[in-house]
């Protein structure tokens, strides 16, 4: 079994239905458990920034969410730091330049048919709690004063 296999998927297809059945991590949209809303309602407030190139169909899973930002890579924000991130992995060496914080890092494939993968970061200070013993993959590089 690889790694991202024991987590959840955003979008997967069905054989079944015969199209892309939408299931969001319980730590995110709250489809399937709402982990992080349950423990703290304002929790649907995070900040979020999603910086991809196609973000279909992202606006709509996450549309319950109030500070997701969508910005395009040569609009983003001064601090990228944000509780969560999903980061085209093509656009991750740049981007990840900007960070400052511990995150956990998993990678995605948003769409079953769609070339490329993302890479979810979620910063430790909020999600700690729902992965104990988990390391953090990505620990940003100390710059000399």
């Amino acid at each position: 079994m690889k790694k991202a296999d024991q987590y959840h998927k955003w979008v997967e297809w069905s054989e079944e239905d015969q199209t892309y059945i939408g299931r969001c991590p319980d730590l995110i949209t709250g489809i399937h458990g709402d982990a992080l809303v349950a423990r703290d309602p304002l929790q649907r407030h995070l900040v979020g920034h999603v910086v991809m190139a196609d973000i279909h169909p992202l606006p709509w899973l996450l549309g319950d969410f109030t500070h997701i930002a969508f910005p395009e890579f040569d609009e983003l924000p001064e601090s990228l730091d944000a509780p969560f991130l999903l980061i085209d992995e093509l656009l991750a060496e740049d981007l990840e330049l900007k960070l400052h914080a511990a995150y956990f890092r998993e990678s995605l494939q948003i769409r079953g048919q769609a070339d490329g993968t993302a890479l979810l970061y979620l910063r430790v200070a909020e999600f700690r709690k729902l992965f104990p013993g988990r390391v953090p993959e990505f620990i940003p590089e100390l710059t000399p004063p």
